[in-house]
């Protein structure tokens, strides 16, 4: 038996109507990298988990290198995450040349326990760690 590592086409499937007139929109006002369409997604994204801005991204590898970079994250840090998470997450990290130490996950919620995280943190002393980043579960952090 195949599986696949993702299924879109199911995915696209539910949404391919929504899908084609968006599309449609992008191809006749020929804005193919920012522009109104762009702008109105970004928009609709902040909305959502109530923050002030939203930035589109080529891709989800993108968007997580770019939250990593925007934290200052390199050589001498660490990004605790989640083994439960697709793998671009521990490269974007790695990519940065920061460590990338796993944490046990709570089998109830399927991510990271924050009293674990800040247990692991502190033994950390001066390093520098950022909270879970996943693109399953969001964890609002201030760094």
């Amino acid at each position: 038996m195949k599986v696949p590592l993702l299924d879109l086409q199911a995915q696209y499937q539910t949404i391919r109507d929504e899908v084609r007139v968006a599309v449609d929109r992008v191809f006749e006002s020929q804005q193919f990298v920012m522009g109104a369409e762009v702008q109105a997604l970004e928009e609709e994204i902040a909305e959502y988990p109530q923050a002030k801005f939203a930035i589109g991204c080529a891709s989800g590898s993108d968007a997580l290198l770019l939250a990593l970079m925007s934290c200052g994250i390199g050589p001498d840090d660490e990004v605790i995450t989640t083994p439960f998470s697709f793998f671009a997450t521990a490269a974007a990290i790695a990519r940065l040349g920061a460590r990338v130490p796993c944490s046990r996950i709570l089998t109830s919620a399927l991510s990271i326990s924050i009293h674990r995280w800040s247990a692991k943190r502190s033994r950390r002393g001066q390093r520098r760690s950022c909270p879970c980043i996943s693109t399953d579960n969001a964890l609002r952090w201030d760094p």
